[in-house]
């Protein structure tokens, strides 16, 4: 099969989507004639590629930036003219609503062979959404609430819809230092219980309600809040921890039905103690057996759930390491080759 990825991405980025993207990217490249399209990097993209642990380069082509406004309008001309002279068999994979919704009036070809990965129905209006809908030949999302809520409003066969969550890398995860060394490169007390939270510094996150709780405990347990690193120092701290958390604290539809968190699954994979919000959507694949749970926004029960998880550590630990054990089945590799498989069924 060849397969183009179009992004509207600029590298380098701390965002976790350009993590979502590289690692889909590097294993579509083991699995097909690939290309990654983006609209620009300003350093080198082997560079980049290694700061994302991708083991092997692959073919990156970049569209620029356009200068026009809106900018998604003129970077999908850009790519449209691209399309057109392509190989007439390439299959076009985006996740991009905006990017995929103009490139469904510019470009004929792209309307023909275009699959869609969806990963919210609240963003954007529901006329962007049906307009791609209609015209992609699947459409691959992230959790089942997302497929029923597109069967329900857009009214299309299960059959076109892959449901398959975010990924890890096991082999990224399993490279990484013990906690004793990952502390000493970080300079980490090495007598204390350090709780880490990796991921975005915001209200929804539940960060504010981590700083709250941080006053309220003994002063040998110590909160890290790693927001804002390169990817393999995010990892390093993850490394580090006793436990880690992600309370979230918004209960709006993306948080409590639809999201697929990397954070929580990578969690999963260090068989740690894990600490996150009671939210449908992270009940879809993380257990009662396999963390313990706390009300989203409840700075109270945080404080409980956290003191409870240090008095009774080895239980929290048996619960880390049955994470670990669901967390095998979750691979970018395996997500990829559900997607290719189902791209192949429905061309």
């Amino acid at each position: 099969m060849k397969l183009s990825y179009i992004t509207p991405l600029v590298f380098p980025s701390k965002r976790a989507n350009r993590v979502q993207v590289m690692k889909m990217a590097a294993v579509f490249a083991d699995e097909t004639d690939f290309t990654l399209f983006i609209a620009k990097t300003a350093t080198p993209m082997s560079d980049i590629q290694s700061s994302y642990n991708v083991p092997r380069p692959f073919s990156v082509s970049e569209a620029g930036i356009p200068f026009g406004w809106p900018k998604s309008m003129w970077l999908a001309r850009r790519y449209a003219r691209i399309i057109r002279t392509s190989d007439n068999d390439t299959v076009w994979y985006i996740r991009d609503v905006l990017l995929a919704f103009w490139l469904t009036y510019f470009c004929k070809k792209f309307r023909n062979r275009f699959f869609f990965e969806l990963h919210t129905l609240t963003r954007f209006p529901p006329i962007m959404y049906g307009r791609i809908i209609r015209y992609a030949k699947g459409i691959i999302t992230t959790n089942e609430k997302k497929k029923q809520d597109l069967i329900e409003r857009y009214h299309i066969p299960g059959g076109k819809i892959l449901v398959f969550g975010n990924g890890i890398d096991l082999e990224e995860i399993n490279a990484l230092p013990s906690q004793n060394e990952a502390r000493s490169l970080l300079g980490l007390p090495k007598d204390k219980k350090i709780i880490v939270y990796a991921g975005t510094d915001a209200e929804e996150y539940g960060t504010n309600i981590l700083r709250e709780v941080e006053k309220k405990l003994s002063e040998n347990i110590m909160i890290c809040l790693v927001v804002g690193k390169q990817r393999n120092e995010a990892l390093h701290y993850m490394a580090a921890a006793d436990i880690l958390i992600a309370p979230y604290a918004s209960m709006s539809d993306h948080f409590r039905l639809y999201m697929s968190p990397m954070k929580v699954k990578e969690y999963m994979a260090l068989g740690k103690p894990i600490i996150v919000s009671n939210l449908p959507s992270i009940k879809t694949f993380l257990p009662d057996d396999a963390a313990l749970f706390v009300p989203p926004g409840d700075v109270a029960a945080l404080r409980s759930v956290i003191q409870y998880s240090i008095d009774n550590f080895e239980k929290a630990e048996k619960k880390g390491l049955r994470a670990r054990e669901l967390a095998q089945a979750f691979t970018w590799d395996k997500r990829a080759h559900a997607i290719i498989s189902f791209m192949e069924k429905n061309i």
